[in-house]
């Protein structure tokens, strides 16, 4: 149960409401009724969350905090008349904001009690001349924002102080928001040490800022911190944004803006800086030490791997020369081709990868061994790759290039640690993989391991890792007809590596497929051959 105010265990008496601002209770009345309403519900009570008693205990505090916040205004003898008005004016206003707010996910539904006690606290704080900064620093920053906004607290001496309270309050519980609040307040006296933690923590972001023409952008332009006058210079840049990956090699003297501008004139020298920076990096996460701006790195790194690469080998796929076909990867090393395919995957066709960048990378290799090439990279993406691999049925070709034993702990490592990704591309890319392994002793590895680290995971009471390895388990296992395994009655998900024809049927009990042919000259012929097929039918 919530810990009420006086007010929620008391109810002051209302005296008879003076004509001249019986208009503003009833204002009151409309704004608590609109409330009512805001759950979508046809009742005449707010219905916010499940929990029943909540709600009971919600709609009593609502009722009791606004018939005794109109008491406080019409019976305090403190209250100047005219100030009573403006009360009236707050309260109403507090209910608009606050239904405004809920209907659009700003503000829980569960903090109405909140909202209404914190404001009652602050309004008798304001009438007795004391500030209202402990209200501020007692609730959650959406209910001090609705006290802050509201009509009647505009006029406080130190509002500006409280501001930044509120300010620093909220970048605490939302750092990702901090340039978001800033650009509201950008004459804060702490802009400039939450400036430093947005730079840090959200350097793409900052660059963005940088850029507007506007006070928050000034300031940014003005800083004299390193990292932040860096950032800010590649804004005023033509081409910031391609310098923008090297953010964190620039501020640790490892690269040259020099450099960097020499790379982006050649799309092949831009390309081998981003993969000899994206190496660096991997092998700085391993050691948990985490890069400025990486996700730019690797934004970057797939769209020219994209653009500059696979577009060009993909649109000579009818090239039957393949020293013509893939002249465009003559330049690139072992780790670059690597990395080409992990980047460039979305976009790669089979014949890309199978005939030009797989080929290559061990043509390319001194020692043409895969553990050695995955040593080069750090390990980055290796799961990836291994799943392009799987997928592309080179799989059996990479693992016969390290001894069999470091291949079993490869396979073996590719199924673990899933829990710890904050996303689950891992587990997608071993999920992906599976059902293209042929390699039986590897396919029974890979789900024994998995099965093993369920296992641990249970008697670890790890929730995440629990979830990801039975879900991962209980796939595989439909897998083998012989397991009997029926994905919807034990995980609630449609057949994962068949599709049921019942499924597929439409209203009228037909199934109506749609066919695609390639536009390139194998089309027609492919085309014809289908057609041909139903000639006897």
């Amino acid at each position: 149960m919530f810990q009420t105010g006086l007010s929620a265990q008391l109810w002051r008496k209302l005296p008879n409401i003076p004509i001249q601002r019986a208009t503003f209770h009833q204002y009151i009345e409309d704004a608590r009724i609109a409330l009512l309403k805001a759950d979508k519900r046809a009742d005449s009570v707010f219905t916010p969350t499940r929990n029943d008693e909540l709600n009971a205990q919600l709609n009593f505090s609502l009722n009791r905090y606004l018939h005794n916040l109109r008491a406080i205004v019409e019976t305090d003898t403190t209250i100047a008349d005219n100030e009573r008005f403006m009360w009236l004016r707050g309260i109403r206003e507090l209910l608009e904001r606050f239904t405004s707010s809920y209907k659009s996910g700003a503000i829980m539904g569960s903090l109405l009690q909140e909202v209404l006690e914190g404001y009652e606290k602050a309004m008798l704080l304001y009438i007795q001349g004391k500030s209202i900064a402990p209200v501020i620093d007692q609730y959650d920053v959406e209910v001090s924002n609705l006290i802050m906004q509201n009509f009647a607290f505009q006029s406080l001496q130190n509002k500006s102080v409280l501001n930044e309270r509120l300010l620093l309050k909220s970048c605490e519980r939302y750092p990702d928001r901090i340039l978001k609040f800033l650009s509201r307040t950008p004459e804060a006296s702490m802009a400039d040490s939450l400036l430093m933690e947005a730079a840090k923590r959200s350097p793409e972001d900052l660059y963005n800022y940088a850029a507007a023409a506007d006070l928050l952008g000034k300031r940014i332009q003005t800083s004299s911190e390193p990292l932040i006058k860096t950032i800010a210079a590649f804004s005023s840049m033509k081409s910031g944004r391609l310098f923008f990956p090297f953010l964190d090699q620039v501020m640790q003297g490892k690269i040259a803006i020099e450099q960097i501008e020499s790379a982006v004139k050649d799309s092949i020298a831009y390309f081998k800086l981003l993969v000899q920076t994206k190496i660096d990096y991997a092998e700085r996460m391993r050691r948990a030490d985490t890069p400025l701006a990486l996700q730019a790195l690797d934004t970057w790194l797939e769209r020219k791997a994209t653009e500059d690469f696979i577009a060009d080998i993909n649109a000579l796929h009818d090239e039957r020369n393949p020293a013509v076909r893939f002249r465009k990867l003559d330049k690139l090393s072992h780790t670059e081709l690597y990395y080409l395919a992990v980047a460039g995957e979305k976009e790669m066709y089979t014949s890309s990868f199978v005939e030009g960048i797989y080929p290559r990378i061990f043509q390319r290799m001194r020692i043409p061994r895969a553990d050695s090439l995955l040593a080069n990279v750090s390990f980055d993406f290796y799961r990836r790759f291994i799943r392009i691999c799987a997928a592309y049925n080179t799989l059996g070709d990479f693992l016969r290039r390290m001894d069999r034993s470091y291949a079993r702990d490869l396979m073996r490592s590719f199924a673990t640690g899933l829990e710890k990704s904050r996303s689950l591309e891992d587990a997608v890319d071993v999920a992906d993989a599976y059902a293209s392994i042929s390699d039986t002793e590897i396919r029974n590895l890979v789900l024994a391991q998995v099965g093993a680290n369920r296992a641990y995971a249970e008697r670890k009471k790890q929730a995440r890792g629990i979830t990801i390895y039975r879900l991962l388990e209980q796939i595989f296992l439909s897998l083998d007809t012989t397991k009997h395994i029926d994905l919807t009655a034990s995980l609630g998900i449609p057949p994962v590596f068949n599709m049921p024809v019942e499924n597929l049927k439409d209203t009228a009990g037909r199934v109506v497929m749609h066919q695609f042919f390639y536009g390139d000259k194998d089309g027609p012929v492919i085309f014809n051959a289908f057609l041909n097929s139903f000639r006897n039918a």
